[in-house]
């Protein structure tokens, strides 16, 4: 490996001596005039600049009225207009994932981690929260729409050209240049099927100086987006009738027609376990009790939860700002900066917290070690003045009892929200020496988020202060609440309100990402080959970045129920040097070379290469290749300190094993009680349930490495047609992923036994429940009562886990390849306008991963949430005054069965046809393809106005019923009905 990079550097410096000695010996341009009037521009995935924008790699340009025909006001809502992009994580969408209030880009499906993205072909900072918990990624959200002059997609490897990240492609954002004048935008867009989900935006653009005339440009813009907070409610109609035939008790377990509502103190329901399962009644002064049984000894005080904070949409507000400035030093030195900033403020009620009494699982929090962390919430003693079980019930735990009570003595305490703030100056040279382009640039960055929490996680020291001291019963062994305690069930005071701020506390989770960047570049032409110019390019990078997250002082303590202080910690230095040759071979094949030499601390140099073809075949037919290798660095929060303190998911073969032989034998009794709780109990733990886990960073981690290739044809037998299609495939191994529970767990069984009590540090047990002893004992009435039964007395010889503690490892492996197909029609019309035509698609061949068995699972491709087929089509008008455009997204259809569907026992064991939420025809066909229509109508009555009315779902689509989807509705469809969006432009010149 030392040899490979010690020729790999005296390479490198080669390249940069043979670049800088036509620099410095150059005297004078011999460069033809034709050359020189045809302008060399550079373009995404290489440093060279070229005057024919076609390269060897496909790319995809989004330019400014595109955008805005699409009626889009932020990057996602672009990208979600890309076929070769996969919807993944929406700041709509975004709460409780931990990475609340952001938006990401996802091509070919790969993850966020293999999509990089750019502003102006530079980086910028991570969000400050991690996508799950594991990975970097920037907040496509943070960059201004009305600053954007054109996207432009590279859907192509360019780990060579760009370093980390860039595995499945390249989004770059170019931002206007050059501007001048003033203008002004507003916009508002309203759904015509909901109650709600208003969207508005204003924005003001300025710049002057002219660059030819004056030597100077400066243009900035200020942007501001609001959207409105959507809940449950206000989103009934949308949902597919289908959700409501197959889940008739959603809106009546809601107590839509009964129970108490908003603004009225519900007292609870008491409630005692008995052998034939839970009995209820209300608490005292209970104003709506609704009978469970006939036989009315089952009842509880009935609560209409709707209205009680049930989200679907966070309110967010957004704002962007954006300078850039040019000054031409002389007439080959240019110095350029660039400044943006952005703020955004996401929140949304949730509903009021639940007190129940009895036991929560265990948990991990950061400073309590390997200690596992327990919660109680206390039952009530007879002697409890909130304590009115009927005397028929009171027997049935000692006198003991327990309480359901809603916190409905709060309104408004409890609240999910996120602000983010980020910032990015850019300062820089650029200029040319005769033939050769240079460039160097200081890149600053900051990402600052704070995620607050309040009411989903109740504190230890909180409850203690509401309910507390705590006793122990000595009949039951339950935990106590006091008789008196400073909580007062179904009161409204400022003494309530004060102990419910301490039981629920805000959580709070700052992040910061900062990153420091020194880049510097040259490009130019190094020798004449018969063919051609030989161009060169070649640079160094030069960057720091540093992440923290800290977590929540009293969640790592373990205090906050489930919340173990999560907390990444990193910092590190990385350097790269990179070359790329441009080489006419013949006068119709050019070939592109790049190569790039990264150098992370923890592991050894990292080379990439990349080659491409282009051959002009004929002069229609244009046919071009790539190969490339791409990586992924391990991120700050993978490769740093710190850890992941979540909930996790294990499957406990010893636990479903001793479930079952109780289960079996009391399906065997002949009193029906029995029967039923074995019923209830067989296979309740062969599943997977939650533990308390850990998940360490681990330093020795290698990077996520890549092969990439790409070939295809680009067609254009006239002027006015083109078409175009590429083949690509990616094979990415060494994928970095969380160690499997299930396999650790496996191992520790095998070699500690099934207590596991020899694995400290690694996972732990807790004690038999009480209510594990009282199923075991009545097993062994039965098997007393018939001993035949029974050859062997059915017991727990251990608890469930109680947690696990695991690391990062680099083990997975993922294959994906397809088609891209692109065409574009333009006709003239005379004195009607212009027509063009577009089209779109992404056709998926495979996507196969290997699992951490080894073996490559089935092709996902068509299975849910991965359609074969993804396109757009495209339509545009151009008529006087007018531009009428109209466009259709499609998505394939998406079967249920197999990988990632219901047949796949990795998933769930149960088979699609025996679910009772999906209706059979849906197991056959899967979800059908989707298609929407959006149209844009611009009007310019002034050549400094225009008015755009814009209409997403113009049909009003409705979505089909999704079995797997949210409340029904598929991630790719489409639940807000038709909605409509006015905007308003005026330029002042």
């Amino acid at each position: 490996m030392k040899i490979r990079e010690t020729v790999m550097t005296r390479a490198l410096c080669l390249a940069f001596g043979s670049m800088m000695l036509p620099v410095a010996v150059q005297a004078q341009d011999n460069t033809p005039e034709a050359e020189k009037s045809q302008q060399r521009v550079e373009i995404t995935g290489s440093s060279i600049k070229r005057i024919d924008r076609e390269q060897a790699s496909p790319i995809q340009i989004v330019k400014r009225d595109q955008i805005e025909q699409m009626g889009a006001s932020t990057l996602q809502q672009v990208l979600a207009n890309i076929s070769a992009n996969v919807p993944d994580l929406k700041d709509s969408q975004s709460l409780f994932t931990g990475m609340d209030g952001a938006s990401s880009a996802n091509l070919r499906g790969l993850g966020t981690q293999a999509t990089l993205v750019l502003l102006n072909g530079r980086r910028l900072s991570s969000y400050g929260a991690t996508y799950g918990f594991q990975y970097q990624f920037v907040n496509i959200d943070s960059i201004p729409v009305d600053a954007i002059e054109r996207v432009e997609i590279l859907a192509d490897g360019a780990s060579a050209i760009y370093g980390s990240d860039a595995i499945a492609g390249v989004i770059n954002v170019i931002t206007k240049t050059n501007y001048r004048g003033l203008d002004v935008r507003v916009n508002g867009q309203k759904s015509m099927q909901t109650k709600s989900n208003g969207e508005y935006g204003a924005a003001i653009t300025y710049g002057f100086g002219d660059l030819e005339k004056d030597k100077f440009n400066v243009f900035g813009t200020l942007s501001y987006y609001q959207r409105d907070a959507v809940y449950l409610p206000q989103i009934l109609s949308s949902i597919p009738d289908d959700y409501y035939k197959y889940h008739p008790s959603f809106l009546t377990n809601m107590r839509i027609a009964e129970g108490s509502g908003p603004g009225v103190l519900n007292p609870g329901t008491l409630f005692a376990f008995s052998n034939v399962g839970t009995n209820r009644a209300p608490a005292q002064g209970c104003p709506t009790p609704l009978s469970l049984k006939a036989d009315g000894s089952n009842t509880t005080c009935a609560l209409n939860t709707l209205n009680l904070g049930k989200f679907w949409v966070p309110s967010s507000k957004r704002t962007n700002g954006f300078i850039s400035a040019h000054y031409d030093i002389n007439d080959n030195v240019q110095a350029f900066a660039e400044l943006a900033i952005t703020h955004i403020d996401l929140s949304t009620d949730v509903g009021p917290p639940n007190f129940s009494s009895g036991d929560y699982p265990s948990w991990y929090a950061r400073n309590t070690g390997v200690k596992l962390n327990t919660l109680t919430f206390p039952y009530l003693s007879a002697k409890n003045p909130y304590n009115t079980l009927p005397a028929k019930l009171q027997g049935n735990m000692g006198g003991v009892a327990g309480i359901s009570y809603r916190f409905l003595d709060a309104a408004g305490l409890a609240k999910q929200s996120t602000v983010d703030d980020e910032f990015r100056l850019v300062t820089g040279l650029k200029g040319n020496t005769g033939r050769w382009d240079w460039e160097t640039a200081l890149t600053l960055a900051e990402t600052h988020s704070v995620m607050n929490q309040r009411g989903s996680n109740p504190s230890v020291s909180g409850l203690l202060a509401a309910f507390g001291p705590y006793t122990t019963d000595p009949k039951t062994g339950y935990t106590i609440m006091s008789d008196n305690p400073a909580y007062k069930f179904g009161v409204d005071n400022a003494s309530n309100r004060s102990l419910l701020e301490k039981m629920y506390p805000n959580v709070q989770y700052p992040s910061w990402d900062k990153v420091a960047n020194l880049d510097a570049k040259i490009s130019g032409k190094i020798a004449t080959l018969p063919a051609g110019d030989l161009m060169m390019a070649a640079g160094f990078n030069l960057n720091y970045e540093n992440y923290s997250s800290p977590g929540d002082t009293a969640a790592a303590n373990g205090d906050i129920w489930w919340q173990g202080g999560s907390w990444f910690k990193g910092q590190r230095t990385s350097q790269a040097l990179f070359a790329e040759f441009l080489a006419p071979i013949t006068k119709s094949i050019e070939a592109d070379f790049a190569i790039r030499d990264d150098k992370y601390p923890g592991f050894d140099n990292n080379i990439v290469p990349k080659v491409g073809l282009k051959i002009q075949a004929l002069d229609s037919l244009l046919v071009r290749g790539t190969y490339s290798e791409g990586f992924r660095a391990p991120s700050l929060a993978e490769s740093g300190t710190g850890g992941i303190y979540a909930v996790s998911q294990v499957q406990d073969p010893i636990r479903c094993a001793q479930t079952n032989a109780i289960a079996d034998v009391l399906m065997k009794s002949a009193n029906a009680s029995d029967v039923t709780t074995g019923k209830n109990l067989l296979n309740s733990e062969c599943s997977a349930y939650n533990i308390g886990g850990v998940t360490s960073p681990n330093s020795k981690l290698m990077p996520e490495k890549a092969r990439i290739s790409t070939i295809g044809f680009v067609f254009q037998p006239t002027k006015d047609f083109d078409i175009s299609a590429d083949y690509y495939f990616i094979n990415r191994k060494n994928e970095i992923i969380p160690e499997n529970y299930n396999q650790l767990l496996e191992r520790a069984i095998a070699k500690f036994g099934p207590d596991i009590a020899d694995v400290p540090g690694v996972m732990l047990r807790t004690p038999v429940s009480p209510q594990d002893k009282a199923n075991q004992g009545q097993a062994a009435a039965v098997c007393a009562a018939n001993p035949s039964l029974c050859s062997k007395l059915p017991v727990y010889t251990v608890g469930q886990v109680g947690g696990m503690i695991g690391s990062y490892i680099n083990q997975s492996q993922t294959l994906v390849d397809g088609f891209d197909v692109n065409a574009n029609a333009r006709f003239g019309l005379g004195e009607y306008g212009r027509l063009n035509l577009g089209l779109q698609t992404t056709i998926a061949r495979r996507f196969i991963v290997k699992g951490a068995d080894g073996e490559w699972q089935d092709n996902s491709v068509g299975a849910y949430n991965n359609p074969r087929i993804t396109g757009r089509f495209s339509a545009l008008w151009n008529y006087g005054q007018w531009d009428l455009a109209l466009a259709a997204n499609y998505t394939g259809p998406q079967r249920l069965q197999g990988v990632g569907g219901w047949y796949d026992p990795s998933y769930d064991q149960e088979s699609c046809e025996t679910r009772l939420d999906t209706p059979k025809s849906l197991c056959s066909k899967g979800i059908a393809a989707i298609t929407t229509w959006t149209s844009n109508i611009s009007w310019r009555p002034r050549k400094d106005m225009k008015l755009d009315l814009n209409i997403q779902n113009l049909f009003n689509h409705k979505p089909e019923y999704d079995p797997r989807g949210n409340y029904g509705v598929n991630n790719y469809d489409n639940f807000l009905g038709r909605i409509v969006k006015l905007s308003f432009n005026y330029q002042f010149k």
